[in-house]
């Protein structure tokens, strides 16, 4: 799993962290620490957004942990029912 760190304006640290690579882009982890704790999402992000991050220094790579097997697992079944869902809308 690869981190990256969010550019912020507000000075409060942010990171999105990718769990899966899906057709056209990527299902993510975005993580916003603040001073009541932390607010966590889990969004898709089309690879030409996340490309176009990264190449303004919106995100930058930052090393990260592997996370934990059972952690994993339960991100990939999600990414999983997430692309069923989008595909059936569209």
């Amino acid at each position: 799993m690869k981190r990256y760190s969010i550019k912020t304006s507000n000075g409060k640290a942010e990171f999105i962290d990718i769990l899966k690579e899906i057709e056209g882009g990527f299902f993510v982890r975005i993580t916003r620490l603040s001073d009541g704790g932390e607010k966590v999402s889990e969004e898709i992000i089309s690879r030409q957004l996340f490309e176009t991050c990264l190449r303004t220094g919106q995100l930058t790579e930052v090393a990260a942990s592997m996370p934990a097997a059972d952690d994993e697992a339960a991100a990939e079944a999600e990414a999983e029912e997430v692309a069923i869902h989008a595909s059936s809308v569209a």
